[in-house]
């Protein structure tokens, strides 16, 4: 069974490392978890096959299972996870954290100290023609300004949709970078809103298993 790999660097994992050590690891435990889905230059890819979802795709995000969070590397494995659910306030802050000491950090391969925790979010998400489940998962500062953006825009309209679920299109914008260039991050717009009944009365899937996911526990993943 395929496992997170150790980098032969022995250095942190960077952001985007660290979202395809965590895809690859929970796509080969399999089980019932969903597909982890991850936005790579433009793009947005699941599974072990690292299929693509193709934008305009329409999704429903489960907000309420909304998480956010840190990973603790070393050696290339996951040690330790602090991520908590934000609708119970248990979002965690870096401050919270170990490893506080800036001097006490690896070195990457430039020879820059690196923070062994990387910040990640994780929000579920349901594709109401197929019952296909996936979890987005970022450690970007482009993926993280998404799912804060799609979150304001559903605490402000919840309210006036009260039993009624989100749909969202998944989409792609770019910025200019000095150094990069034109940096590709993802959008989430909020289309409208539906019954629940409505997206799945033709559909044999059990919302109440998605309204209920959790993300698993990553901590001892080894090669």
């Amino acid at each position: 069974m395929n496992a997170i790999v150790k980098r032969k660097d022995q250095v942190p994992a960077t952001a985007d490392e660290a979202v395809d050590a965590i895809s690859e690891w929970c796509d080969a435990e399999g089980g019932d978890f969903a597909a982890f889905l991850k936005f790579v230059k433009g793009t947005y890819h699941y599974g072990i096959e690292n299929d693509v979802l193709p934008l305009g795709t329409r999704l429903m995000p489960n907000m309420n299972e909304l998480r956010v969070g840190f990973i603790k590397w070393r050696d290339g494995e996951v040690v330790e996870q602090q991520i908590g659910l934000v609708a119970n306030k248990a979002g965690v802050k870096r401050e919270d954290l170990s490893d506080n000491d800036e001097s006490l950090w690896p070195r990457d391969t430039d020879g820059k100290l690196t923070d062994p925790w990387t910040q990640v979010r994780t929000l579920p998400m349901k594709d109401p023609a197929t019952g296909t489940e996936y979890v987005f998962t970022t450690s970007s500062e482009g993926g993280n300004r998404a799912v804060l953006a799609l979150t304001r825009h559903w605490t402000r309209q919840y309210k006036g949709n009260l039993g009624k679920l989100p749909v969202i299109e998944i989409g792609s914008d770019t910025y200019p970078h000095k150094i990069y260039g034109q940096v590709h991050y993802p959008v989430f717009k909020l289309v409208v809103w539906e019954s629940e009944a409505d997206l799945i009365a033709s559909k044999e899937s059990n919302t109440a298993s998605f309204l209920n996911d959790e993300i698993p526990d990553l901590t001892g993943a080894t090669p």
